[in-house]
């Protein structure tokens, strides 16, 4: 599995923990998973939004 993989993962566990009706700051959610991969903030916010948006997730 490459690291874009796990990383699609993992915010997909993360936001599976966040109702539908929630919102999130994905700029946040990026800087922190930024810690544990070697993928760029802003590549790693837009993932965070393309899920979000497919979850039904609000984002800002």
């Amino acid at each position: 599995m490459t690291e874009q993989e796990q990383l699609i993962r993992e915010i997909r566990e993360r936001l599976s923990n966040t109702p539908k009706a929630g919102m999130i700051d994905s700029l946040a959610y990026a800087t922190r998973l930024s810690q544990s991969y070697s993928i760029s903030v802003e590549e790693i916010r837009e993932i965070v939004v393309r899920e979000a948006d497919a979850a039904g997730i609000t984002h800002v």
